[in-house]
Formats: C-alpha cells, structure tokens, sequence
C-alpha cells in the first residue's frame, strides 16, 4: 500500500500538471529538449556526413510521428486544398531549416549555434507582427538593434579563421532561423484545423523524402563501423526527442497561447544551450564571444 499523499504536495504536483497542460509549460519543455539537441547534434556531425545524419534523423522522426498519427487520430487526411500548402511549408520550414541548421552547426561552434539560437523568437515576432499576429512594441525594434550589435561582435572571431568556416556557419544558422519561425508563425493558419502532429507528421514524411535522393551517396561511402554509439544515440534523441516530440510541444503552445507569446520561451534557449555546450562539449568561450553573446542577450530581452 502505497502512503498517503499531503494535501500540500498534492497540491503542488496538480499545479504542476496544470502548468504543463498548458502552452507555457510545453514551451518549456520544448526549450529544454532543443536545448540539449544542440551538444549532442554536434557529437553525431563529427562522426557522419550531413546529409546522412538529416537523412537518418528526419526518416527516424517522420517515422515515429506516423506511428502516433495512425495510432491517435482515425483520420490522417488533410482537405485537398491544403495538401501542397502544408507539404511545401513543412519541405521549406523543416527540411531546408534543418539542412541549414546541421550544415551550420558543422562549421561553428556548438556555443555560436547556442546563442544564435536566440534570434529565432526575434524573427517569428517580426513575422507574426507583420501578419497580423501581435504587434512588435518600439522597445522590441531596439532589442533587435542589440541583437544586431551582440550578432556582429559574436561572429566577428570567425574573421580570423582563413576558410571563414565559423562566420560561413554562423550565416547557415541565421537562415535556418528564418526558415524555422517561418514554419512555426505560417503553421499557426493550418492548426486551426489539425492537431500539431498531423502537421509535424506531413512536414517531416515530406522533408524525408526529399533527402532521400540526396542522401544515397554518401549513406554509401559512410563507414558505419566507425561510428560510435554515443553518436548513435544522440540521432536517435535528435531524431525523436527534439525533432518530434519538442516540435509537438511547441506548436501545441502556438495553438494554445499565440506565437509571440511562445517564442518568448526560446529565450531560455541560448542560455540553456550555452551551458551545456560548454559543460558536454568543453567548448571554450573568450573575451569577444562572451561580451557579443551578451549583448545578444540583451537585445533579445528587449525585444521580447
């Protein structure tokens, strides 16, 4: 017989589910789940190609959503007028995203991609501001400045490097960005009429079947004896933890609470990122980086 539970922690775990049920709390977890998706997206890249990697990941994920689609939902159709719509939105919103987002995170640093993850909010309230969606106050243009400035100085040390790899995959990022807010503020249209996983299951069966062409080369030439199983594991967690299941929290907050206010949780990203890159990682960070990833901080406090 299990012991009686205290009112008060009772209390404290209903306040708990409470706030998970609701858009706040999904955000959060999805925060935390992209967060540590970054470290360990970065071990995987050192071990296998890129295409391989966002071949095996999206297949992985778009197989996964499938399963629960099929298994959640009696009907699995979209209406034919939305069809190419959503197919198109999920090939550019996650398969170009995320070929820009790995091809990026290759090049950088891990704690480049942490911080630049911050901009990500930034472009999804511009886009919903334009649109319609909520309104930019003047304080979130200036934020945006600073953003601007921190984003300058962060990518300034990638000047030093003669293949200019660090600023070519910090710009690789950026446009990741925009793709990725694009997807989340363009989706909030089509969840008005279907849950977040019919729309994340289309976007990423698409997406897969984009890089599948794309991909059969260098699956070929991969050596997949030489990949270790902690890299293994890290794409199976990308694959399933940050690619399904956080995007399903997140456009579960679009849904529920608005795409303002959700992105004001990828705030949190950056610093969360950050952290464990360093901590996972060993990744280290000098003076010009620390003072542009704090001005960057800055801007995004104000802009959000």
């Amino acid at each position: 017989m299990s012991p009686p539970v205290e009112p008060e922690a009772d209390g404290r775990v209903s306040r708990l589910v409470g706030y998970l049920r609701h858009g706040d709390g999904t955000a959060l977890l999805a925060v935390l789940l992209w967060s540590v998706n970054i470290p360990l997206s970065k071990l995987s890249l050192g071990e296998m190609d890129l295409l391989v990697f966002s071949g095996l990941r999206t297949w992985l994920g778009a197989a996964v959503a499938l399963i629960a689609l099929v298994l959640l939902e009696r009907d699995v159709s979209l209406r034919p007028a939305d069809r190419l719509p959503v197919v198109v939105l999920g090939l550019f919103g996650v398969g170009l995203a995320q070929l820009l987002f790995h091809g990026g995170l290759q090049l950088t640093l891990a704690t480049h991609a942490s911080l630049l993850q911050g901009f990500n909010p930034v472009f999804a309230a511009i886009l919903a501001s334009v649109m319609g969606y909520g309104r930019l106050q003047p304080t979130g243009w200036i934020g945006v400045a600073f953003c601007l400035a921190g984003l300058w100085i962060l990518t300034g040390a990638g000047w030093g490097d003669p293949n200019q790899r660090l600023l070519l995959g910090d710009a690789l990022l950026l446009l990741s960005g925009v793709t990725g807010a694009s997807y989340v503020v363009l989706s909030r249209h089509f969840l008005k009429a279907y849950s977040p996983l019919k729309i994340q299951t289309y976007a990423l069966t698409s997406s897969a079947l984009m890089l599948s062409p794309m991909a059969i080369g260098p699956w070929m030439r991969q050596d997949w004896t030489a990949i270790s199983w902690p890299a293994y594991a890290a794409l199976a967690y990308s694959g399933v933890a940050a690619t399904v299941i956080a995007m399903l929290f997140w456009l579960s907050s679009v849904r529920r609470i608005g795409a303002i206010r959700t992105a004001l949780y990828q705030y949190l990203l950056p610093v969360i990122g950050l952290a464990l890159s360093l901590l996972l990682l060993r990744e280290g960070l000098d003076v010009r980086q620390a003072i542009g990833g704090v001005v960057l901080l800055g801007g995004l406090f104000l802009a959000l």
